[in-house]
């Protein structure tokens, strides 16, 4: 794709891409005036002369997802920028999103604070890069420091003749943010790609979008159809927060203009359900806003909430529990709450299994629930046999006991953390 400027594409919604609370989502600016479709910019996140790397599929019982493999990562829909790491994860766990929220394959950055470089190369675009971080730190918890010498992990702005990129959330050390020199509207393309760099992937990957847009898949080349997936049919499991949200900064437009994933650059690859075009945003919208709130300032507490049924008979023990996730507003989570988009929750199940020389073996196993919005909990185990103490005669012959808990994850702060 030759862009006039840089957009990305679609990724598969580990998707935070970003979330609006209601149907009518708002940018957090307004142009003043309408700008006539002729007008409308021609954001592009695909790579300018792209030229095809070694396309790697991961199939197995829980993903099936196609990556181009390049020199410096494992390419997904044009802009966004795997590392081996997580594609080695992928390969062995589903993939997460934070509007869809990940937990273990997106790590987020520590204390809200991404510490930043700016290389020569994309001096020119200082001004609008500071102009797309301040709009994030306006509207967001995420808040971006220059780098200095206790930093280990940060970003670093660089231009290229060749793309727009970034990877998604924290890779550990130094990791690039790819801005195209071509670019006419650098500060839009740098919000796009700093909402990857945060943990966010694209609205239009959303698994509910095609309640909502329309994708001429005639119009796309069919070793590139991957790149226009939904999250869920390429296996992953993922969170939807809000509705589909057309205001998004990390939504394409409907044109999109690389012939090496499409066949007409001027006729429209995706629509509005009633055939009308759709465009690239200039801002953040109340949905992107609400993603990055979900992921680094979650205003819930999960406790796990466990009753006993006591089925002793006398002298063995026997409880059946019930155990559930619950949501509270306080940290002590003495006020329950709902939140209203899902919470999507870590739990750890372990198992403990006494033997008569008094060695203890334990087995831990791991599950995730999701909270519906506006609800207060959700179970997790349901009628499981929490203590079983059988005795043979004075001794006991038999003894286990099981444990739930709740794990770190995103959208929700741990009990009395």
């Amino acid at each position: 794709m030759k862009p006039q400027t840089v957009l990305v594409a679609a990724v598969l919604c580990l998707i935070f891409a970003s979330c609006k609370k209601t149907d009518t989502a708002t940018q957090t600016q307004t142009p003043t005036t309408s700008v006539p479709s002729s007008q409308q910019p021609v954001i592009s996140y695909f790579p300018v002369n792209h030229v095809p790397g070694e396309i790697v599929h991961i199939k197995n019982d829980k993903n099936n997802l196609y990556l181009e493999k390049e020199t410096n990562g494992y390419r997904l829909e044009g802009d966004i920028i795997l590392t081996e790491a997580q594609v080695q994860h992928l390969k062995n766990e589903p993939l997460d999103n934070a509007r869809a929220v990940t937990t273990e394959l997106v790590k987020l950055w520590p204390s809200s604070i991404v510490p930043y470089t700016i290389a020569s190369s994309a001096s020119g675009f200082s001004s609008a890069i500071q102009q797309a971080m301040q709009e994030w730190e306006a509207y967001t918890p995420v808040k971006f420091v220059p780098k200095n010498s206790s930093h280990a992990d940060y970003v670093e702005f660089t231009g290229s003749t060749v793309e727009s990129s970034s990877h998604i959330g924290r890779t550990g050390g130094k990791q690039i943010i790819n801005l195209y020199l071509g670019s006419d509207f650098p500060a839009t393309t740098a919000k796009h790609e700093i909402g990857h760099a945060i943990g966010m992937f694209h609205e239009q990957s959303r698994v509910d979008r095609d309640n909502y847009i329309n994708i001429n898949w005639s119009n796309i080349k069919p070793d590139k159809a991957f790149n226009f997936k939904n999250y869920a049919e390429t296996g992953e499991a993922g969170i939807d927060l809000g509705t589909f949200d057309f205001y998004s900064i990390m939504l394409y437009g409907s044109k999109i203009t690389d012939t090496d994933f499409v066949y007409n650059t001027n006729i429209l690859t995706m629509t509005k359900k009633d055939g009308s075009e759709f465009f690239s945003n200039f801002y953040l919208s109340q949905g992107d806003i609400d993603a990055a709130k979900y992921l680094y300032a979650p205003t819930v507490y999960v406790s796990v909430e466990d009753d006993d049924n006591d089925m002793s008979s006398y002298p063995d023990e026997y409880i059946v529990g019930n155990a559930s996730a619950s949501l509270y507003s306080d940290r002590a989570c003495t006020i329950p709450t709902t939140s209203p988009f899902p919470v999507k929750v870590n739990c750890a199940i372990q198992e403990d299994v006494y033997s008569t020389n008094g060695t203890v073996s334990s087995y831990t196993s791991y599950k995730t629930v999701t909270i519906p919005p506006n609800t207060h909990s959700t179970g997790i185990l349901s009628s499981y046999n929490k203590v079983i103490k059988i005795y043979d005669g004075a001794n006991i012959y038999r003894y286990e006991a099981t444990y739930v808990s709740v794990r770190a994850g995103v959208g929700y702060k741990l009990y009395n953390q």
